[in-house]
């Protein structure tokens, strides 16, 4: 027998007359275009949008800044090093594969965002009161080389993770550190433009995902 949701197989049972039944449960899928990955604690969650949140196994994924994630690599960063697993979406595993080191003086408060295989996008915080928004290269196999792509507004601190989009919109959670206010801030990835900065109040936001052309923040 075959468990099918949404057209993916998540579940065999073999049954067999006068005998008992077996059940096997299969590692979740992910879906490309709606399956968000969720941190909490040392465990990664994976919520397809519309079904139940199902645990992935990640060896030896335990808590810190945020997760990011392309088809084949899931990342995670700390003050030290981004870790980095290879990855297959359907079902989904996850192999643990070398650590890349952060480069010296650089810190990190926030979360960050895959730009791709080759490239992580993070926010350099220890150049406040303009922080840095920054380009990644994690592609060899010592310290990642960074490269500066534009600030923050004055007095404005990041939050959770990110999102870049496929048109080149670059969109970051972010607070005011003199009012408490928090943002949702839209920036053109390739020229560092504020494109709309969307004042939330004091909604306290820590995470971005994207569905079917919807932006969603939880707090």
């Amino acid at each position: 027998v075959f468990h099918i949701v949404n057209g993916y197989v998540v579940e065999v049972a073999s049954c067999e007359c006068g005998t008992t039944t077996s059940t096997t449960t299969l590692p979740p899928t992910v879906n490309e275009c709606c399956g968000v990955l969720i941190a909490s604690g040392d465990n990664i969650y994976l919520y397809n949008v519309g079904m139940n949140m199902n645990l992935l196994n990640v060896p030896g994924y335990v808590e810190n800044y945020g997760i990011a994630m392309t088809a084949n690599y899931l990342w995670s960063v700390d003050d030290n090093f981004f870790y980095k697993w290879d990855i297959a979406l359907n079902p989904f595993t996850a192999t643990a594969n070398y650590p890349v080191g952060l480069p010296s003086g650089f810190t990190i408060s926030a979360g960050f965002v895959a730009l791709n295989d080759d490239y992580l996008i993070v926010v350099d915080n220890s150049t406040f009161p303009f922080e840095n928004v920054v380009e990644m290269n994690v592609s060899g196999s010592g310290d990642a080389v960074p490269t500066v792509k534009f600030a923050l507004q004055e007095n404005r601190t990041a939050h959770g993770n990110m999102l870049i989009t496929t048109s080149g919109k670059y969109i970051i959670i972010n607070e005011d550190t003199l009012t408490n206010e928090y943002f949702i801030s839209q920036y053109d990835y390739a020229t560092g433009t504020l494109e709309l900065d969307l004042s939330i109040g004091d909604v306290q936001a820590n995470s971005l995902y994207e569905c079917d052309c919807t932006i969603y923040f939880s707090d």
